[in-house]
């Protein structure tokens, strides 16, 4: 079992950040804007996204404290107590394990923080491997929203989970150390 920590994410962390971001499979799975961005179109990006509706951001780290990923929420309604997370774990470590700890970490303290209700996730159609194990640790399956978005030219669906507070302490108890 791997040893995740969660950290905050600083100026210094940016470049490695906007090295995920550019790479084939985060936009393919991660990011409506499909584009490569320059270190300047990369920092307002960041600065829009923070404006518009991305509320955190940590780096996911691994075995010697090595940045493996990153995981933010947006979207955040503390009126409806919901937000939506994406995850996203560096090519070479996502078989490991990491992405699931990091998620469950990062779903605790969104519902510990926060007092969600629940915490929102979408998968894109094309991701059948997330959609499988999202079935499989019993989120629950709230709507498929039909062609909702193009990736190279082509309409996929989109699948919008939902992780209650109960399914949380499942996988909590089942894939987290004390």
């Amino acid at each position: 079992m791997w040893t995740i920590r969660l950290t905050a994410v600083e100026a210094e962390h940016h470049r490695l950040l906007r090295e995920w971001r550019n790479s084939d499979d985060f936009r393919r799975f991660c990011s409506v804007n499909r584009r490569i961005l320059t270190e300047l179109e990369f920092e307002e990006e960041r600065q829009w996204l923070f404006l518009t509706g991305l509320h955190w951001q940590c780096l996911i780290r691994g075995k010697n404290d090595v940045p493996i990923g990153t995981v933010c929420s947006y979207d955040y309604s503390k009126r409806d107590g919901h937000c939506f997370v994406t995850l996203y774990v560096a090519r070479e470590y996502r078989t490991s394990g990491a992405g699931v700890i990091a998620s469950i970490l990062f779903a605790t303290t969104l519902f510990e923080e926060l007092g969600l209700y629940k915490v929102y996730v979408d998968v894109n159609g094309h991701n059948t491997r997330v959609i499988d194990m999202l079935r499989r640790a019993g989120l629950s399956e709230e709507g498929v929203f039909k062609g909702h978005r193009v990736i190279e030219g082509e309409r996929y669906d989109v699948f919008r989970f939902a992780l209650y507070q109960e399914c949380l302490t499942v996988l909590a108890k089942k894939y987290v150390k004390e």
